[in-house]
């Protein structure tokens, strides 16, 4: 089934681009409120079953570089007008993985009326692993070459090539790398 016809089954949508060539993907739900957003998938993605990515407000993007892969219930929800997520190149994403670039909810300094929880950009840049239950929210930039592990929750920045774990994230490992080699 085409994104676009996927899309036409599941959602409100006013003004949208997606961009997909060559990109595989199964049961998957895309949700659009608002007006010029616009989802790209790069050549030779992977999609799993039951992964979603929403967008809700306006000129939102999410971007997913070539060859990620995302193995299954992943859930890319990118908020607010103007919001951003980006995936770069040959990420691997593991399953029931959470991105978010907003609360969802306004919270306000009582005294000045101040909004306190703008939304944030999400950044994960090229060759980023990313393992079980982790959640990356508002604000998060993974660098190049790092690994996520397991129920993990990433809100700042993770240095490329590092190996960060826990709630909150924390860097346990420095200089290693990865592969997509299976050990069996």
């Amino acid at each position: 089934m085409s994104l676009a016809v996927l899309l036409a089954q599941h959602n409100t949508v006013t003004a949208v681009d997606i961009v997909a060539d060559k990109v595989e993907k199964i049961n998957n739900r895309i949700r659009i409120r608002g007006n010029n957003n616009q989802i790209e998938f790069g050549e030779n993605c992977i999609v799993g079953p039951n992964c979603s990515f929403w967008m809700e407000g306006n000129n939102i993007s999410i971007t997913i570089g070539q060859y990620t892969t995302f193995t299954r219930q992943c859930h890319l929800n990118a908020q607010e007008d103007g919001a951003k997520i980006v995936i770069g190149k040959d990420c691997m994403f593991s399953n029931q993985i959470v991105v978010r670039t907003s609360d969802s909810h306004a919270i306000y300094n009582i005294e000045s009326g101040e909004r306190v929880n703008n939304s944030k950009d999400v950044i994960v840049e090229d060759h980023v692993w990313i393992a079980p239950n982790t959640k990356i929210m508002k604000g998060a930039c993974i660098g190049t070459g790092a690994i996520i592990g397991s129920d993990t929750t990433v809100s700042k920045k993770i240095p490329s090539n590092v190996l960060a774990v826990g709630r909150p994230s924390k860097v346990v490992k420095e200089n290693v790398e990865w592969t997509r080699e299976k050990l069996f």
